[in-house]
């Protein structure tokens, strides 16, 4: 819920993408669905890379491809894997609470427990800090 008013919020000053562990052939139904590239510039899933999420190397991929370093990176994640996945490829990391204990997320950078918490200025703030 409400990662749509977010992509709408800040698309327009940051360039967007998802990163996912899930298998292509789920991803490529979830893209159909629900027209994943209207809200996102770059999809990877993690099926694509040499490995998967908790690994960083989803993450680091999709920041060589578009061209950011992790400093200038913000991820959110609401698994314990994704965020294992988001902090060791050195970016900013928010974990949205839900899915998981929020005493578990308390390893991210920020946590949330919507995502119409984070605003732009939330966002230039987070990427202000040091990591």
């Amino acid at each position: 819920p409400g990662f749509k008013e977010l992509i709408n919020r800040i698309s327009n000053n940051y360039i967007t993408g998802l990163v996912t562990a899930s298998p292509l052939r789920s991803l490529d139904w979830i893209r159909e669905k629900i027209i994943l590239d209207n809200y996102f510039q770059h999809i990877i899933s993690g099926e694509e890379t040499k490995k998967n999420k908790p690994h960083p190397h989803p993450y680091l991929e999709m920041m060589t491809r578009i061209r950011v370093k992790p400093k200038n990176t913000v991820i959110i994640e609401d698994s314990i894997l994704g965020l294992r996945s988001a902090l060791s490829s050195g970016a900013h990391v928010i974990a949205r609470n839900g899915s998981v204990h929020r005493e578990n997320l308390e390893i991210a950078h920020r946590i949330v427990d919507h995502l119409d918490e984070i605003s732009l200025e939330f966002i230039d703030d987070l990427l202000q800090e040091d990591i």
